[in-house]
C-alpha cells in the first residue's frame, strides 16, 4: 500500500453512502502539502512518521467529518475530530521486538519532508482492498 494519511476508519462497516461522499468530498478539497517531520510511536503500538500540523490537513479532516453527518458516529475513537493524530504509517505488525530498529531506520531514511497529498481513496481494510480514488480538486 502507498503512503497514506487516514482521515477516517469505520470499525463496524462504512456508510452505504461513503463512495459518493467522498468523491463530493474530493472535489471540494485542492491538493496540499504536508511535512514528514518525525518518527514517533502511534498509541498503538506501531511506528509511524508524523506531518507537522498543517491547517489545510485539519481543515481537510474536518470538512469530511462535518460530512459524515451521524455517521460520524461509526468512525473508530482514534480518528474522531477531537483526538485525530495525523500520521503516515510506516510500518505495521511489527512485534515488539524489532519496533525500536524499525524507528530507527526510518529516522535515517530520506522519508522526510514536504509531500503533497493529492487524491482521496476509499479503502476496505484486511486485506487492503481500494474500493474507489479521486483526484483532489477535480470534477471528472
Amino acid at each position: 500500500m502507498a503512503p497514506h494519511i487516514i482521515l477516517a476508519v469505520f470499525r463496524r462497516g462504512e456508510p452505504k453512502s461513503v463512495l459518493e461522499l467522498v468523491k463530493r468530498f474530493a472535489v471540494e478539497v485542492a491538493p496540499f502539502v504536508v511535512r514528514l517531520e518525525r518518527v514517533d510511536r502511534f498509541p498503538t503500538g506501531e511506528g509511524v512518521v508524523e506531518p507537522a500540523p498543517s491547517p489545510d490537513l485539519a481543515r481537510a479532516h474536518a470538512l469530511l467529518h462535518r460530512r459524515l453527518g451521524a455517521d460520524g458516529e461509526q468512525v473508530d475513537p482514534y480518528y474522531r475530530p477531537e483526538v485525530w493524530q495525523p500520521h503516515c504509517t510506516m510500518a505495521i505488525h511489527v512485534p515488539e521486538s524489532k519496533v525500536d530498529t524499525v524507528i530507527a531506520a526510518c529516522r535515517s531514511s530520506d522519508a522526510f519532508g514536504e509531500v503533497s497529498v493529492e487524491r482521496m481513496q476509499v479503502v476496505r481494510y484486511r486485506p487492503a482492498t481500494e474500493l474507489a480514488r479521486f483526484e483532489l480538486g477535480r470534477r471528472d
